[in-house]
């Protein structure tokens, strides 16, 4: 909102005379020996923008006043109001009067100090709206929203300019306001058109049909962004001509404000896109930039829970062979509690992870004749090669399914549960919503989600009865002992 214009700016000596008038605009400037006031026309009133005072011989800022004691509500100018008091934290009164002297009436400033101390800032007002914001930027109230909300509508400067203000004038998000607007966001009509895009960075149509994980992460999505009031639409970076860029054009032009970013299925990788406006989440860790918010099964969890459940099961000998690509999170997070489990062992009873290059019959073979695991954990494809290699399971040993998205789903393991990763993924971009916050996070979240480990015909239902098993050995239980 534009200020409206006075034509003139007021110059008093405080206390001890007057001043002439000096043509200006929607500013007024009372300034004396010791003192020296200057205020900012408002629709309502007239703000104080700025303080000197008289500090060791020299007119020194007392820092910028805010709140409700910096109003004087003067439709005209400040000193056409008698009797107008102001007080700066109880230190300083402030009283604008109206006297006569001869045929004229001049103003009268009266300061007196309640004790001996600097000017403070005023107490901030405790409600600082929108419109007392863009009063004193000068700006629209719609520029005010768009602005602390971090919309590129509102350029770099003025968004700044105007979240500085903000600040300074002591603004809070009203919580009941916001509860209210995500109560709204949550059961708002269809007819809105409210969408969140999946965007898809790697696989095209085909891929991700077959593609377990992410179509369930995607089915997770679908299913919460839809109890939440939201369509959703799957973009591919596949499709011919698409590029990151020609598909933040196509978003902002049909007005989708919420994104969430599928993993790479085969590693990491990164996705060059602008995120200005945008709500952003991603599934996984794959997506290494942007650091967005994230929701992740949680692998360190998985990967206890499952050799506290083989130790439970008197299976000691656990052999584990690596699937994920060296470097990943989760590589690191499953390699990270299997070798705090190994160190629990005796040096001569530690089994070495087979990594991923070396996961072929050859090596598999090598690696299981020296070792002798009674138990392997791996994915679903090490169990296809060594029932190829002729090897059954159970009978030669046991087998754990670190994940289940992975056939044969029969068989025990762990269940990653991607469609609560999906969902969650929703719930972040939903409280950036509600928040008002879009862009690359300055401190980015990660959501993790437990696993369920399901039992299965690969591993035995219960543990073998006393007289059948091997010399006892000193259980080792990662999770109950609370290693």
């Amino acid at each position: 909102m534009r200020l409206t214009p006075w034509l003139s700016i007021l110059t008093l000596a405080l206390l001890t005379g007057s001043g002439r008038a000096v043509p200006t605009s929607g500013v007024a400037e009372l300034k004396g020996a010791d003192l020296r006031l200057t205020w900012i026309q408002h629709k309502k009133g007239w703000q104080l923008r700025s303080i000197n005072d008289l500090k060791g011989g020299a007119l020194k800022s007392a820092g910028t006043p805010s709140g409700r004691y910096t109003y004087l509500y003067s439709e005209t100018k400040p000193s056409s109001a008698p009797n107008r008091r102001w007080r700066i934290d109880g230190h300083l009164e402030v009283r604008v009067r109206l006297a006569r002297r001869g045929r004229r009436v001049e103003t009268v400033v009266d300061v007196e100090r309640r004790r001996p101390s600097s000017l403070s800032v005023a107490p901030r007002s405790t409600h600082v709206t929108m419109r007392d914001i863009a009063e004193s930027a000068g700006v629209s109230v719609s520029a005010v929203s768009l602005a602390l909300r971090n919309q590129a509508r509102v350029s770099g400067a003025v968004r700044c300019r105007i979240q500085a203000i903000a600040q300074q004038l002591g603004y809070r998000r009203d919580p009941e306001i916001a509860r209210l607007m995500e109560h709204l966001r949550t059961n708002r009509a269809k007819r809105v058109g409210s969408k969140i895009a999946i965007i898809v960075p790697e696989l095209d149509r085909l891929a991700l049909a077959s593609y377990f994980p992410i179509t369930e992460m995607v089915k997770g999505i679908e299913a919460q962004a839809d109890e939440a009031g939201f369509d959703t639409e799957v973009f591919f970076l596949t499709d011919q001509g698409m590029t990151p860029a020609r598909l933040r054009g196509i978003l902002v032009a049909r007005g989708v404000k919420g994104i969430i970013v599928a993993p790479y299925a085969s590693g990491v990788g990164t996705l060059d896109m602008d995120m200005t406006g945008f709500c952003a989440a991603t599934c996984g860790y794959s997506i290494i930039r942007p650091s967005l918010h994230r929701a992740c099964p949680n692998y360190l969890q998985m990967m206890d829970e499952l050799i506290d459940h083989l130790q439970r099961l008197h299976l000691h000998r656990i052999g584990f062979v690596m699937t994920y690509h060296r470097g990943g999170i989760g590589h690191k997070l499953l390699t990270s509690s299997y070798l705090y489990y190994q160190s629990l062992l005796l040096e001569r009873e530690r089994i070495p992870i087979l990594p991923l290059e070396n996961a072929n019959e050859r090596d598999i073979a090598t690696w299981l004749n020296r070792h002798k695991p009674e138990v392997v954990i791996s994915s679903g494809r090490v169990f296809s090669l060594l029932q190829g290699m002729g090897l059954a399971i159970p009978g030669d040993f046991y087998f754990a399914n670190i994940d289940l998205s992975e056939p044969p789903r029969q068989a025990a393991g762990m269940d990653h549960r991607y469609q609560l990763v999906g969902s969650e993924a929703v719930n972040l971009v939903l409280t950036q919503f509600t928040l008002n916050l879009t862009g690359v996070p300055a401190t980015p979240k990660v959501v993790l989600v437990d696993s369920h480990r399901r039992d299965g015909f690969t591993l035995p239902a219960e543990a073998p009865a006393a007289t059948t098993v091997a010399p006892a050995r000193a259980k080792r239980f990662v999770r109950a002992e609370g290693h």
